[in-house]
């Protein structure tokens, strides 16, 4: 056997898309492909497709599979070995001959944030429109601004889905009226689906302590305990173990304008959907 063939047999041609995220999925790939087969020579073969050449165009317009065709076509006829792609631009049906063989382990969706400049300093997309509010608040005072935002943005978007033809397939669940009885949510649910609840279901809602007889009863996890969650006290009625949370944000620092924030939109959200749990 020359060296020609054996230098063919332990390579590995891999295609992707030349996109900068499907470069870098893929360099990530073969770099811990390159551990377990150190002497598999891997090779990256970049194929543009019909989305990247049109990547101004409508894409309903360029038909189904426009960001995979031809990396489909390239595996089929033998000019790489494997492609590497993101499942978000794969159509739900696999040419004849082709499979997906793996899938690499999900990273945390959390480990990027989109940021812009404002006067020399980088601001959270978030904070577009309070840059000011946002450089001289503290951390709790820019969650709870971050929450006056996002609620006065989804007052428009909700808007937009009432006056809208689809109005009567959404349903509002409120979170905490749904910990405490959840059943006639899931009535709602079953109707609009056309879809009985499963056991599946039921058991997740059960680790989830759902139903619960109290809305601060919830699962005491790491996350919860850094926004100043404690375990619920006997004594305490909701109204209370809502106070107790409130000092907390006072002991972090959070002051006049913040709290003002924070009961105004706290006193909207109870009376729109805690009227009945005893909250005032």
């Amino acid at each position: 056997m020359d060296s020609e063939t054996t230098r063919k047999q332990n390579s590995l041609i891999i295609g992707t898309r030349a996109s900068k995220l499907a470069l870098a999925q893929t360099n990530k790939i073969i770099s811990t492909l390159k551990k377990s087969y150190p002497e598999i020579h891997f090779q990256l073969k970049q194929i543009s497709t019909t989305g990247d050449k049109h990547k101004t165009a409508d894409l309903s317009k360029l038909g189904r599979g426009s960001f995979v065709k031809e990396i489909e076509r390239s595996l089929l006829s033998g000019v790489i070995d494997i492609a590497i792609h993101s499942a978000k631009d794969l159509t739900s049906h696999t040419p004849e001959g082709l499979h997906i063989a793996a899938f690499t382990k999900r990273e945390d969706p959390r480990d990027i944030q989109i940021n812009f400049e404002y006067k020399n300093n980088q601001i959270p997309y978030f904070a577009k429109g309070w840059e000011e509010l946002f450089l001289k608040s503290n951390n709790v005072e820019k969650a709870i601004y971050l929450n006056y935002e996002c609620i006065k943005m989804n007052k428009l978007t909700k808007n937009e889905i009432v006056s809208s033809n689809f109005s009567n397939n959404f349903i509002t669940i409120p979170f905490e009226s749904f910990e405490l009885n959840p059943d006639s949510y899931m009535k709602k649910i079953e109707k609009l689906l056309e879809s009985a609840i499963i056991n599946k279901t039921i058991k997740a809602l059960k680790k989830q302590k759902v139903p619960r007889k109290k809305i601060a009863d919830s699962l005491q996890l790491a996350v919860y305990k850094r926004c100043g969650w404690v375990p619920p006290k006997k004594n305490l009625n909701e109204r209370d173990e809502l106070n107790i949370r409130r000092d907390f944000c006072i002991n972090q620092g959070a002051g006049k304008l913040a709290m003002e924030k924070l009961d105004e939109i706290s006193l909207q959200y109870e009376k729109k959907y805690c009227q009945d749990m005893f909250l005032f």
